[in-house]
């Protein structure tokens, strides 16, 4: 699902508030190969979630990461996500989808807490519904317009334009599509980065709930900087590492991974038990990770205890091959997580919804 659609084959660039990927995938008669991959860390010592503030530095990143990658895209699909864009799962009262086509302005404006004039809306209508056949059930989706001229300005000044403006939840889905089998039931993908915490449930492959929460990695930043005395970068270096920075304590490191994690694994509890009291015969089954911070170690065997949920880091490579020859496999095992909304960008191809 994208706000834009193209009918050429895209490099996926995910620019993200901490981190830049950029991923190229050719793809064949029995699959993807991966062709290129690079990230890029913006300088800890400045907050880059705002692309309108920022667009001439983030170009400026984007331009050195695609010629370090000696990639060169005309057409690009990227992302957008946090409070500005608005996701909505939602049955309506129209049993055709010309029916609801006819009326989606106006249930736009029902359920929206943007004037539609603001915004750019896409719709993907996922079919009937199970329970009253007079409804069809959709994914609405509103951006500001604002947020996405900043993308595209951002984009303009890097040389490139957009193929696809998509969302990050959409693109951990079709990550997941791809590289994993048909799971009957439900199951959660959930995305830890810089500032957002992201949740998508799926049941038999379908978005039936989505969620965004700015509790994220960059929290466990400025702890360390306060609780440790040091400067944006040692406390980077420390949360990659796992590590105390200088002859810091390592309990007291622990303590912080471990009070984010439990905020962390609180509200997904949260979430989950919203989705399974208001949804019927909805039992989740499984939790993928995704992001940076999804790699604090041992994270995934914390949230699974605090969960009850069997819990991976997902793999965004799981299907796609990749070439020893042209990059180091066990260097994009390390950083799959990491790229997972990259990946699903540059999954993005010719008449895809």
């Amino acid at each position: 699902m994208g706000l834009f659609k193209t009918k050429k084959n895209l490099v996926g660039l995910d620019i993200g508030s901490d981190v830049i990927k950029v991923v190229q995938l050719e793809e064949y008669k029995t699959g993807y190969e991966l062709a290129s991959f690079g990230m890029l860390r913006f300088p800890p010592d400045k907050d880059y979630s705002n692309r309108g503030e920022n667009a001439e530095e983030i170009a400026h990143h984007i331009h050195d990461l695609l010629h370090n990658t000696r990639i060169k895209p005309k057409m690009v699909a990227t992302s957008i996500s946090g409070y500005s864009v608005i996701v909505k799962q939602l049955s309506l009262p129209y049993p055709t989808k010309k029916d609801l086509m006819a009326n989606i302005q106006w249930e736009a404006e029902q359920h929206i807490p943007f004037g539609v004039q603001d915004v750019t809306l896409d719709v993907h209508v996922v079919g009937q519904n199970k329970d009253n056949p007079e409804y069809t059930d959709v994914i609405l989706v509103a951006a500001k317009n604002d947020v996405i001229q900043s993308t595209l300005h951002t984009l303009s000044l890097a040389r490139l334009t957009a193929g696809v403006i998509d969302l990050d939840l959409f693109a951990m889905e079709n990550v997941y599509e791809v590289n994993y089998p048909y799971e009957e039931g439900s199951v959660a993908l959930i995305d830890i980065g810089a500032h957002q915490l992201k949740i998508n449930v799926l049941r038999d492959c379908i978005s039936i709930f989505t969620r965004e929460v700015s509790q994220a990695g960059k929290l466990i930043n400025q702890k360390i900087r306060s609780k440790f005395g040091v400067s944006a970068l040692e406390a980077e270096q420390a949360k990659l590492a796992g590590k105390p920075p200088k002859d810091g304590s390592v309990e007291t490191l622990r303590s912080i991974f471990e009070d984010y994690a439990t905020t962390w694994a609180l509200e997904i509890k949260r979430a989950f038990d919203f989705v399974t009291s208001s949804i019927r015969n909805v039992q989740i089954g499984k939790v993928y990770l995704s992001g940076g911070s999804s790699l604090l170690p041992g994270f995934p065997t914390f949230l699974q205890d605090k969960l009850g949920v069997a819990v991976e880091l997902i793999n965004p490579f799981a299907n796609i091959a990749v070439n020893p020859d042209r990059i180091d496999p066990e260097y994009i095992k390390a950083i799959g997580p990491q790229a997972a909304v990259s990946v699903g960008l540059a999954l993005r191809r010719v008449g895809d919804s």
